[in-house]
């Protein structure tokens, strides 16, 4: 909502790099909770410093994916079909023999 009544482009890159800002301050807030309460059993510390970048890097691969794969299910519904998974048969399913 802040973005549509945004007055001007610097406005907007403020709200941007604001709501950036918090998901990786959420993001280490979440991790160092999850540290604190299972540093008795794991050694995981040496990740803390990593660990900003994982939401960005899974918005970044899940745009992607949208990205590619929308274009296809539109396309499979134009002429007809359904976009979904055909799955490769894997040896799962008996064999009538």
């Amino acid at each position: 909502m802040l973005l549509v009544t945004a007055s001007s482009p610097q406005d907007m890159l403020f709200w941007f790099t604001f709501t950036s800002f918090s998901l990786v301050f959420m993001s280490l807030i979440q991790l160092f909770i999850a540290l604190k309460i299972d540093s008795k059993y794991d050694n995981v510390k040496r990740y803390y410093v990593w660990a900003a970048w994982y939401p960005a890097l899974y918005w970044i691969v899940n745009t992607i994916v949208v990205v590619g794969a929308f274009p296809r299910a539109i396309r499979s519904r134009v002429k007809g079909g359904y976009a979904t998974w055909n799955s490769p048969d894997r040896g799962l399913t008996k064999s009538k023999s």
